[in-house]
């Protein structure tokens, strides 16, 4: 069952497990699916809610099948309010208890980080040894606990819990919510516009960044490796792509665009984004993924700004098609690959 399937990763991760022959119950807030993933899905179910417990029972009692939960609602939620955040993971757990369901995947963000982190190379590691780092941000503070929540899943129910962090996430969809990194897709979509950007953060801070695909990639990596060989504490790994600072993207983005006219005003910066954002790695390790899950990223800053300027400019012509740009569920994805896919139903 994927949680949060209509959203930028949610899509991507579907196709890719259904390409490869995994059944999946797509649960969503509002949004439906695409058209072409509607029938590729056993089911879909809208309205999800996670702080409804008596729906989320009945969701899997009719589908009995389900093996493994991917909780994709903490990249970008609506709402971080304690209640849906702690609360829906708590109601979450204890129905894949009642139902016997022992593995789940989260993703867990970038802003689980706090200004004692590292700067370079850090690791989901430190954040399973550091449990009273400071952290600026309620969100993180939640992550926190829906993790604590999860090894206690496994201490009482011998569950196979795993976690992702994901950093500064870019995709090729038309639309996305407000948050601090959402600033190049801002900027991103501004330059195929014909408008000029004003950058609302520290346009030299560099942040590790990733393109959906990657991230998609490596979240099956992940599902799909033993949990024998699965080294870092807690099955927590931080999914490396590229680190870039705002300036990095201006400049390529003015490779494609030259006019592209951006802003750099100190007094129109974010004081409390910018506060969040230098609290943050400037990059993720890249040792732990390789190691343990055979994952290395295909997209560098150059790639990810060409497709996405590519699918921004394919959207504005006549009779555009609506679905995105997409290499995840490729053949050549599975061709040379020895795993084992895992049922994520």
């Amino acid at each position: 069952m994927v949680i949060g399937a209509a959203g930028a990763v949610g899509k991507r991760l579907i196709g890719a497990l259904t390409y490869r022959g995994d059944n999946v119950v797509a649960a969503m807030r509002s949004t439906p699916l695409p058209d072409h993933l509607q029938t590729q899905v056993a089911a879909q179910v809208m309205n999800f809610d996670v702080t409804d417990i008596t729906t989320m029972r009945k969701i899997f009692k009719k589908n009995p099948e389900i093996t493994t939960v991917w909780n994709m609602n903490v990249v970008r939620p609506r709402s971080t309010d304690s209640e849906t955040t702690v609360g829906g993971m708590k109601n979450l757990l204890q129905v894949m208890a009642e139902f016997r369901v022992k593995r789940m995947i989260l993703l867990d963000s970038i802003a689980s980080f706090g200004v004692e982190a590292p700067k370079t190379g850090c690791t989901a590691r430190w954040l399973t040894e550091n449990p009273q780092q400071a952290v600026n941000s309620s969100f993180g503070n939640q992550k926190k606990e829906c993790r604590a929540l999860m090894q206690k899943f496994c201490q009482e129910h011998d569950g196979d819990t795993r976690f992702a962090v994901v950093p500064c996430l870019l995709h090729s969809e038309g639309v996305w919510g407000e948050g601090l990194t959402s600033y190049p897709l801002d900027a991103l979509k501004a330059a195929v516009e014909g408008h000029p950007y004003v950058c609302p953060v520290d346009a030299d801070k560099p942040l590790p960044m990733i393109y959906v695909d990657d991230l998609a990639r490596g979240l099956l990596d992940l599902v799909d490796t033993p949990s024998n060989m699965l080294f870092e504490p807690e099955h927590g790994y931080a999914i490396p792509g590229f680190t870039a600072s705002a300036r990095d993207v201006f400049a390529e983005i003015q490779k494609h665009i030259p006019e592209f006219e951006y802003v750099i005003d100190p007094e129109k910066q974010n004081t409390s984004m910018n506060t969040k954002m230098h609290a943050w790695p400037d990059s993720f390790s890249t040792v732990e993924t390789s190691r343990d899950l055979g994952y290395r990223s295909q997209f560098n800053l150059e790639r990810t700004v060409n497709r996405i300027l590519r699918a921004h400019k394919a959207r504005r012509q006549p009779r555009a098609v609506k679905a995105e740009l997409c290499s995840v569920s490729q053949p050549k994805l599975y061709e040379d690959s020895t795993r084992v896919p895992s049922a994520s139903m």
